[in-house]
């Protein structure tokens, strides 16, 4: 096995090409995927309003440290439940919370490694250098520089 340290990367494409010299795995330069909507991963206020739900002895002992609570629910229109009823409750969440890891797992190059990653980044960091020593005035960032 290699070491975390070593200065090499393997990609799909070159398995021990110093990363100088590895090409880009799939680099395209069109639009960016499209992500799933930021509603997908929203589901903390949903498990905040399901535990408000619960009695106030075991919402107390499991949402506030200090242990206060007023006994009412920040939901107005939810009734309590009780501790049995929690994992049927929480179905809805947990399904979501499903969805939104299937939705994380179809984004592209999401199974890539993060050596992978790596060596493409520094193959790519490697060929602007090259690309800025061709074209000098390319080194701004502003793309005011070299122009008079």
């Amino acid at each position: 096995m290699s070491s975390p340290m070593q200065s090499s990367f393997s990609t799909p494409n070159a398995s021990s090409a110093p990363a100088a010299a590895l090409p880009p795995t799939q680099l395209s330069f069109s639009s960016p995927p499209s992500l799933p909507p930021p509603s997908t991963f929203d589901f903390l206020p949903l498990v905040h309003q399901l535990l408000s739900r619960l009695p106030p002895a075991v919402a107390s002992a499991s949402l506030t440290p200090s242990g206060s609570s007023n006994g009412s629910s920040s939901y107005p229109g939810q009734p309590p439940i009780e501790i049995h009823q929690l994992g049927a409750e929480a179905g809805a969440i947990k399904s979501r919370i499903q969805r939104a890891r299937n939705a994380v797992k179809a984004l592209p190059d999401i199974q890539r490694t993060l050596r992978e990653q790596e060596a493409e980044i520094a193959y790519l960091e490697d060929r602007i250098r090259q690309l800025q020593n061709v074209f000098p005035s390319s080194k701004s960032t502003n793309g005011v520089e070299g122009h008079p």
